[in-house]
């Protein structure tokens, strides 16, 4: 899990595995108001899908939440190894 602050909001974003489908998600959630604002979908580590919400969201969030997701896809090979 990570903690963002982007443009004086914070946000928590977090690994999420699906027992139903051979995917996980990474969610982005506003702290003020428990909003879902940002979901990626990995189906492999080459494979990143954003999900689509109902409203807008900040460039910075989705980029930071793709860059997490990314992240947790392709751990390096030293935290692999541990």
């Amino acid at each position: 899990m990570k903690i963002a602050e982007i443009s004086g909001r914070q946000y928590r974003i977090f690994m999420v595995a699906s027992i139903h489908e051979d995917a996980s998600y990474v969610e982005c959630r506003a702290m003020d108001n428990g909003d879902c604002v940002c979901e990626i979908r990995i189906n492999s580590p080459e494979g990143l899908y954003l999900m689509p919400m109902a409203s807008e969201a900040d460039v910075d969030v989705v980029a930071e939440t793709i860059a997490y997701a990314k992240e947790v896809a392709r751990p390096s090979a030293g935290a692999a190894s541990n």
